[in-house]
């Protein structure tokens, strides 16, 4: 998909992703639950979870989590909820979205344009 063609999905509230969120190509980890890793895997909170979870972060919520450190995804792999998730690597580049540092660590939150598909950038680590 070309970069003049992207746009963002339609659920995506007004100035989001934030001017300060990065095109460029980088290495990053997320947990899915499937090998290889599929559509279902790569579904933001903003439609997976009920609102009042993501509460006053809606922007965040509309892109989905990953890591730019494997450490940080084994160490969230460690927790009861994500035990039986895998970890796989992919790359994000200019195409796919922007990202950004939020939160802890090395966690990014990744906005993908509409119609990308995410899991074919993504193989089991």
């Amino acid at each position: 998909m070309a970069q003049e063609e992207a746009k963002w999905p339609d659920y995506f509230p007004d100035c989001c992703p934030p001017e300060t969120a990065l095109a460029s190509e980088y290495t990053v980890y997320r947990l899915v639950k499937h090998n290889p890793p599929n559509d279902n895997d790569f579904i933001p909170y903003r439609i997976s979870k009920d609102p009042t979870y993501w509460k006053n972060r809606e922007c965040e919520a509309c892109g989905v989590s990953v890591f730019s450190l494997i450490e940080d995804a084994n160490k969230l792999q460690l927790l009861p909820a994500y035990k039986k998730c895998l970890i796989a690597q992919g790359r994000i580049t200019p195409e796919s979205g922007k990202w950004s540092y939020t939160g802890k660590h090395s966690h990014i939150t990744w906005w993908i344009y509409d119609g990308f598909e995410a899991h074919r950038m993504f193989n089991i680590a």
